[in-house]
């Protein structure tokens, strides 16, 4: 009996040892397979911290900081977006949200085409523009959400169009500013690779450059620190997207995102602005953020030293702005960080922001245009006694490049109003 059940023993040993053989060696296959597969393995890379998520395992506070400011908020899927009605003298535009995403309704001639909005751009801070994604080309929506006014008009270009439509394209150019990496295909107009943007709104890596030696060897010297550029270097960093001027140039076989931090903006694109008057009294009309800054007499004084990191920090909008900067005494200074906070307030570096960058009446809000008028005086001599009522402080302006930023107005407004103030310049 037991020479019979010996056989039968054996077969069951060795079915059991080949069954576990035979899983192994599917579990092998199947780990192959999820490498060699491109669908899996795509979808194993988009569950791995990306973007800004990368940065923040050891810059918490500052990828925190930088998620509440416009940048990081350029451009976005759409959503559910505001209903609303645009007429011009030849059509009807419609925007309404469905369960199949947010459309655009075109009524013109008797006809009626409706387009699905795939992106939003620009943060919405002043306005909001819209793209669409047909096979592979981008294109603008003719309308725009103002929310100053709480409603959709026509978008910058398309005034006084009587039927306007969604055959502008959206090229390299465009995006350059209002988005993290867009997909553009070289040698094209408006043709992008699906999905058009590998990172939608502006990362950390826009200023700081690529990350990936940094992550690899995470010290001080392999990531780009803009501050501690040469200044033209420095100020290339912004004036990337602040110095809008009156046309852009690329250099022979680059693109715009050629350009990297640490690098001059001319070794990619030039930008031309029109010039200067020489009389530094004389009106002209400012158009962007660097213009102005340039312009101001403190630029010109601090030899290099003064730039927009001077005082705007993208990781440190704070969480209360309104309080933070007193935004009913110096509505100029909505946006900026200031870097000397004196008694718990911002009362040096507001007066010196009203000195540096002079108010503009804006002529028209628009998605892709802030400042379009011309300086207009600041109301410095008013605004500043309600904040310094009742504020004792002591300011040494000899201390770095302070003495040269403060104006006599701003001096003597401070002496005047505050209750206790000792200025030592």
């Amino acid at each position: 009996m037991a020479l019979k059940r010996t056989p039968l023993l054996l077969l069951v040993v060795l079915s059991v040892l080949l069954s576990n053989v035979s899983s192994g060696r599917e579990q092998s296959i199947n780990v192959n397979a999820v490498h060699s597969d491109p669908q899996i393995s795509t979808l194993q890379l988009l569950s791995e911290p990306a973007g800004a998520s990368r940065c923040k395992f050891c810059h918490r506070s500052e990828v925190e900081g930088y998620a509440r400011s416009a940048m990081a908020h350029s451009l976005r899927r759409a959503g559910r977006e505001p209903d609303g009605t645009v007429k011009t003298p030849d059509s009807k535009i419609t925007m309404y949200s469905s369960p199949t995403g947010y459309w655009q309704r075109l009524q013109s001639g008797g006809d009626a085409t409706n387009y699905r909005i795939d992106y939003v751009i620009g943060s919405g801070n002043h306005a909001s523009g819209y793209l669409l994604d047909l096979a592979g080309h981008l294109f603008q929506s003719p309308v725009a959400y103002y929310k100053s006014r709480h409603a959709y008009d026509l978008a910058p270009g398309y005034e006084g169009l009587p039927n306007p439509d969604f055959t502008r394209p959206i090229a390299e150019g465009c995006l350059f500013c209002h988005s993290g990496t867009a997909s553009y295909i070289s040698g094209t107009l408006n043709q992008y690779r699906s999905p058009a943007f590998s990172e939608e709104a502006i990362t950390c890596e826009r200023c700081h450059g690529p990350a990936e030696e940094h992550l690899s060897d995470p010290r001080a010297g392999t990531i780009i620190n803009p501050a501690k550029l040469e200044p033209a270097a420095r100020d290339s960093i912004c004036e990337q997207c602040h110095l809008l001027g009156v046309g852009r140039v690329l250099n022979p076989g680059k693109k715009f995102g050629d350009f990297r931090p640490g690098q001059r903006l001319e070794n990619t694109f030039t930008t031309y602005c029109n010039a200067s008057p020489r009389d530094a009294h004389a009106e002209f009309k400012v158009i962007s953020h660097v213009e102005q800054l340039a312009r101001s007499t403190c630029a010109r004084k601090s030899n290099g030293q003064l730039w927009c990191g001077t005082c705007h920090d993208p990781h440190n909008k704070p969480l209360e702005p309104v309080q933070f900067y007193g935004r009913n005494a110096f509505p100029a200074i909505w946006e900026i960080s200031p870097i000397l906070i004196l008694a718990g307030k911002a009362i040096a570096s507001a007066a010196i922001c009203l000195d540096v960058m002079p108010r503009t009446e804006d002529t028209r809000s628009s998605p892709t245009t802030e400042f379009s008028g011309a300086p207009s005086p600041n109301p410095l001599s008013r605004k500043i006694p309600t904040l310094l009522r009742g504020v004792s402080l002591r300011l040494n302006c000899k201390s770095g490049i302070l003495a040269s930023l403060m104006s006599m107005q701003a001096r003597s407004a401070i002496r005047r109003h505050s209750s206790s103030v000792v200025i030592a310049c």
